[in-house]
């Protein structure tokens, strides 16, 4: 059977997801696998539910926006060779 794993390293430690299981390792090499994960909510679910007017928007406008913007960010570090971005010089008013 076929699975995808996914690795995140961070200065503190790292999350390893193996088998659907998430293993969370600290700096110290202490590990814990999270396994009573509270469920999330369903982005699209939401968004229909809130063009009826049936339910609040949880991701506003904005936070997409600031997606947009890390996201030009990687691709415009990409592009310079990886050179660091600021993230707040690409960040404009909107009209």
């Amino acid at each position: 059977m076929w699975h995808e794993d996914l690795t995140i390293a961070c200065e503190k430690g790292g999350f390893l997801l193996r088998g659907g299981k998430l293993l969370v390792v600290s700096a110290d090499g202490t590990k814990m696998i999270a396994d009573h994960i509270p469920g999330g909510t369903n982005p699209d679910a939401n968004f229909i539910q809130a063009i009826l007017g049936r339910e609040e928007v949880l991701a506003p406008f904005s936070c997409g926006y600031d997606v947009m913007l890390l996201t030009e960010a990687a691709w415009k570090s990409a592009s310079e060779g990886g050179a660091p971005v600021s993230v707040a010089e690409l960040n404009r008013p909107l009209n």
